[in-house]
């Protein structure tokens, strides 16, 4: 089941992923967005399968402990590859297992180590 909406919401949003991922490359950034799913990941994980993410957060399945570590190492590792481009999904009701948002910020701010 989908609600109203969740198709065209999908489809901009890999129109905006598709319009980021020129500048990221040639940048060598790592991308992080934010898309609706206050209660539900749905959104985020289709995205996240659509555009190949290299990550991404959903309320239903908060990621184990020490997500952050696991995530550091395997975007080194993805850059010790030669890969240009990341992308990181969040939903925006994204939680860890003690129920403590994961924001962008808190991302961002791990990625920018």
């Amino acid at each position: 089941d989908m609600t109203i909406g969740t198709d065209s919401a999908l489809h901009r949003i890999i129109e905006i992923v598709d319009a980021i991922t020129t500048t990221a490359q040639s940048h060598q950034r790592t991308f992080i967005l934010e898309v609706m799913g206050r209660h539900c990941g749905y959104l985020a994980l289709v995205t996240a399968l659509a555009c190949g993410a290299d990550w991404v957060f959903i309320p239903e399945m908060p990621p184990d402990d020490g997500w952050e570590e696991h995530l550091s190492r395997r975007l080194t590792d993805q850059r010790g590859r030669g890969s240009r481009l990341n992308i990181i999904i969040v939903a925006e009701g994204a939680i860890d297992r003690s129920g403590k948002p994961i924001t962008c910020d808190i991302i961002k701010q791990l990625v920018s180590k």
